[in-house]
């Protein structure tokens, strides 16, 4: 480090110094940003499912037709099985799943053509807010969702119902520039907009405090 020792005298100066650092703040925050801008990023995660049991309250058939006509009578039996069958049918829960598939741009660009990839069609499914989007099934059977365009920041929800059934498992996200990254989603609270301003001017603070701190080290 025997050149430190051969700068010229103004490097020491404190002025100096500071403009130094707020230049290199600078291009370390143009360098982020212009990685951010240049291009659109897809993210996706399960935001929440449930899985409810209802009781069956549709009733069994009290008749059991024979050559297109009801059979009126029949051995003591056969009813009293019939009985038990259609008690049992009455007694079964209906099973309904539900899911939320969360897509959002993460970019700074527009992402086109998003794609979600389910490995067969739900019986019920919904997307929210409302866009334009297309639907196609694969050739081996894949249920695929198309929206044309997300901007930046842009998200929608793919809402799934299923009754008696499992809910289509998701194969993949992707876009025309590449793969989505699946991301971990949970309830957060929500702060006011003054506490995220103080929050980034302390992040601000601290990393000019970091660079300061290092171009004095190495000025000084």
């Amino acid at each position: 480090m025997e050149w430190l020792t051969q700068l010229p005298e103004f490097t020491k100066d404190p002025t100096f110094q500071g403009t130094v650092m707020v230049g290199l703040l600078s291009i370390l925050l143009s360098v982020v940003k212009g990685y951010r801008d240049r291009k659109g990023r897809i993210a996706w995660g399960v935001s929440h499912g449930h899985t409810y049991a209802f009781p069956n309250t549709t009733p069994a058939e009290e008749n059991v037709e024979v050559d297109g006509h009801d059979e009126i009578e029949e051995d003591s039996d056969v009813s009293d099985s019939r009985e038990i069958d259609r008690k049992e049918i009455e007694n079964q829960s209906v099973i309904v799943r539900t899911i939320e598939i969360w897509v959002q741009n993460i970019g700074g660009a527009t992402a086109s053509d998003a794609e979600v990839i389910l490995n067969y069609r739900p019986q019920h499914f919904d997307i929210w807010p409302p866009l334009q989007y297309k639907e196609l099934v694969n050739s081996d059977g894949r249920f695929v969702v198309i929206v044309k365009k997300l901007h930046k920041r842009q998200h929608f929800t793919l809402s799934m119902l299923v009754v008696g059934g499992e809910i289509p498992h998701v194969v993949g996200v992707s876009w025309n520039q590449g793969l989505g990254k699946e991301v971990r989603i949970g309830p957060q609270q929500l702060f006011s907009p003054w506490v995220g301003r103080v929050f980034a001017s302390l992040m601000f603070i601290g990393i000019s405090s970091v660079l300061y701190f290092s171009v004095s080290l190495i000025f000084g």
